[in-house]
């Protein structure tokens, strides 16, 4: 029997179905995965937004998806809490990652937590690297981009990375960091 995807058939028919072993929280018809390999025990949320997963991506078991979020092409999700995000194509990602854009070719394959940044392509961050995204005084984030201090009017930013970045083992990476 058909189902009506709100004038989205065009989308509903290049996606595969929900895969198998999967938990979904929300609206299963949200869930799009074009060609993806998703192993069994994935959560997929979809009370937020819908969750793509393009051609060639693959979802690890014990990985919790929360929508709205894509996971582009090739890229891997090795395990983790996925929030609100992008990740580009190639990206290896594991541990909490909260509306962030992964640009394509970024990798954070460890366990520690990345919220509300930008990473540029082919950025690496070490094992355990970790960003803050919230200032302690719960006020606005500033940034001091060249000596100069920049308003941001947000309550939450974590950190600027440009492309070709790399951090180290262990990094603590504090409120509105630019690399």
């Amino acid at each position: 029997e058909p189902v009506d995807h709100g004038g989205r058939e065009d989308d509903a028919a290049d996606a595969d179905p929900v895969p198998t072993g999967s938990i979904v929280l929300g609206d299963a018809a949200l869930v799009r995965c074009r060609g993806a390999i998703v192993e069994p025990g994935v959560v997929f949320d979809t009370r937020g937004g819908a969750i793509v997963v393009d051609e060639g991506a693959q979802v690890r078991s014990g990985a919790r998806l929360e929508g709205p979020l894509y996971v582009g092409p090739q890229s891997v999700v090795l395990g983790g809490d996925l929030r609100g995000s992008v990740l580009g194509p190639q990206c290896r990602v594991r541990g909490e990652v909260t509306a962030c854009v992964f640009l394509g070719y970024a990798n954070k394959a460890h366990d520690g937590f990345v919220g509300h940044s930008v990473l540029g392509a082919w950025v690496n961050l070490g094992a355990g690297t970790t960003t803050s995204n919230l200032k302690n005084t719960y006020g606005d984030v500033r940034l001091d981009v060249g000596g100069e201090r920049i308003e941001t009017g947000r309550q939450f930013l974590g950190s600027l990375i440009a492309d070709h970045a790399k951090t180290a083992i262990g990094s603590m990476l504090g409120t509105g960091t630019i690399l």
